[in-house]
Formats: structure tokens, C-alpha cells, sequence
């Protein structure tokens, strides 16, 4: 048999595989939906993702490799693109999707290398070698793809909590409702004591907190400090809860290490209905640079 003609019947019984191996999806996305919530510790004990929704995301899965290896064309990754979506949305670890894909590809190859043991004058060495090449090669496409959208679909969700954060930091700041909710219920949701000491920052821009400046919310904390901020085109504003004297001297020092512009601080508050006459003042101290007396220039 010519050379040619030798690949042309490998090709050939590879297509019969994943004709054989497609006729059993239902039952490969059942048992590998299983075989995921023993597995898997994520999987196995939450149920972020319903039964339903991990059997129905298997068994496509197992389609996209079957159908693959039955067609001989290039695989089709938008299943792949649909898992990784959904996962970071609902908060899945990466690591817990790209496992649950490699139990599914195991059963896919377990079930080829049956294929081949029962009927092994069919399907010869080359053919299996052929398939199980082109598996790997699914393996590759649909984890890159289903990676690159679980980090696309997180960094966008990053991103939104970050504008809602910063729109509920203004609301608070300005002493407004938002949402119809009250000071209080947005200082919980930005997780700020609803009792004070609190103080008011302003600083000029380039700003004191943003995604460029080399100070995290880890940093604050370090001071004993949680704080919300807001990002206005010419000015960065945030109010700082206070734990102790202690902790606002040494908010005072980091913002005057960290700090590359003025920044004026309000007078310490305890009542967040004070919030916006403390953003008042810290202004007042960022033009005047404390000679107001009402706050404290840095």
C-alpha cells in the first residue's frame, strides 16, 4: 500500500472513530459529570455550578473533541469559549475548569484505546496514533481558548466592580443616596465600619490611589486603615476609617511618603451624615494648605 494511500485509510478509520466515539456522548458526559463531582474538590463541594449545567457543559465538551476527530477539520473552540465565560462569572477557580476538562479528555481516551483493544485488525497503530494526536491537539485549543475568555470575562468583571466601587465611593462622599441606598448601606458594601473616626483625602492628580500608583488596599491596612476612593479628572478623593490615634498619624506619614502632589486631609469625623462637609474641609486644606486650620495639608 502507497504511502498516500496508507494515510488516506488512517484519516479514514480516524473519522470512524469519532463516529463511534459520538454516538456515546450522552453516556461519556453523564459519567464524566460523575466523575467531576467525585474528583474534584471544588465541584465536589459546591454547587456554584448546578448539575444540570455540568452535565450539559461535559457533554458539549466531549462533543467539540469527537466531532473533531469525526469530521478531520479544524476543531470548533466556541464550546470552549462558552465554559470559560460562564466559569469566571460564576467564580469558578481557573484551575477546577482546566481540571474538569482533562477528566472529560481522560474518558475520551480511555474509550478510544477500548475501540482499538476490541477491534484491533480495524483500527490499526497508526490510526490510534493519528487520534490520539489529534485529542492532544483539542486538548491545546480548547484550553488556551477556554483560558483566554475566563480571563477576559474576570478582567472585565475586575474592572466593573471597580466602577461600582468608585461610583459608590462618590455617592458616599458627596453624601447622597445611590441606588436607594442610604450613607450607611454603601459604607457596608464598601466595607467601612459605620462608626467613625473617619477622615477625608484630597489630592491632586497624578493621584494618591489608582491602578498606577504603587499603593494597594493592602498598604492602608497596614496602617490600620480601610478606605474607599474616587478618581475625578483633576482630583483623587476617598474617605479612611481610623482605627486609633496611632492609625492616623501613620496615615498622615504614608501619605506623605507615597504622595507626589499636595493632598489636604479633614479633621477627623465620626458621623458618615458628616462625610461631604468633611470632603468640604480637606479641600479647604488642600488650596490653602491648612490655613484655614480645618484640616491638615500634606
Amino acid at each position: 500500500m502507497s504511502g498516500l494511500r496508507r494515510q488516506a485509510t488512517s484519516t479514514c478509520r480516524v473519522c470512524e472513530i469519532g463516529a463511534e466515539l459520538g454516538r456515546r456522548v450522552e453516556e461519556f458526559g453523564r459519567d464524566v459529570a460523575a466523575a467531576i463531582r467525585t474528583e474534584i474538590d471544588f465541584y465536589k463541594h459546591t454547587r456554584v455550578v448546578t448539575d444540570d449545567e455540568l452535565l450539559t457543559s461535559r457533554t458539549e465538551n466531549i462533543r467539540f473533541v469527537v466531532d473533531g476527530l469525526q469530521a478531520g477539520q479544524p476543531f470548533d473552540t466556541s464550546p470552549a469559549v462558552t465554559t470559560g465565560t460562564k466559569r469566571a462569572a460564576a467564580n469558578v477557580p481557573l484551575p477546577a475548569v482546566m481540571d474538569a476538562f482533562r477528566v472529560g479528555l481522560h474518558y475520551a481516551w480511555d474509550a478510544m484505546s477500548d475501540l482499538a483493544s476490541w477491534q484491533p485488525g480495524r483500527i490499526s497503530r497508526e490510526a490510534l496514533i493519528r487520534a490520539t494526536a489529534r485529542m492532544w491537539q483539542a486538548q491545546d485549543l480548547y484550553t488556551n481558548a477556554m483560558a483566554g475568555a475566563y480571563r477576559q470575562q474576570a478582567m472585565h468583571q475586575v474592572l466593573e466592580d471597580e466602577a461600582e466601587r468608585a461610583a459608590l465611593a462618590e455617592a458616599l462622599l458627596e453624601g447622597r443616596i445611590f441606588d436607594d441606598r442610604s450613607i450607611w448601606e454603601i459604607a457596608q458594601l464598601l466595607r467601612l465600619p459605620q462608626r467613625g473616626p473617619y477622615v477625608v483625602v484630597v489630592a491632586e492628580s497624578p493621584v494618591v490611589v489608582s491602578r498606577h500608583f504603587p499603593v494597594s488596599r493592602g498598604c492602608w491596612a497596614s496602617v490600620d486603615v480601610s478606605s474607599a476612593w474616587r478618581l475625578l479628572p483633576d482630583l483623587q478623593i476617598g474617605i479612611a476609617h481610623i482605627g486609633s490615634k496611632t492609625a492616623h498619624d501613620a496615615l498622615l506619614q504614608l501619605l506623605g511618603r507615597v504622595a507626589t502632589t499636595q493632598v489636604g486631609v479633614s479633621p477627623p469625623f465620626d458621623c458618615l451624615a458628616d462625610t461631604a462637609q468633611a470632603l468640604r474641609y480637606a479641600r479647604i486644606a488642600l488650596n490653602a494648605r491648612d490655613v484655614s486650620g480645618k484640616g491638615h495639608g500634606v
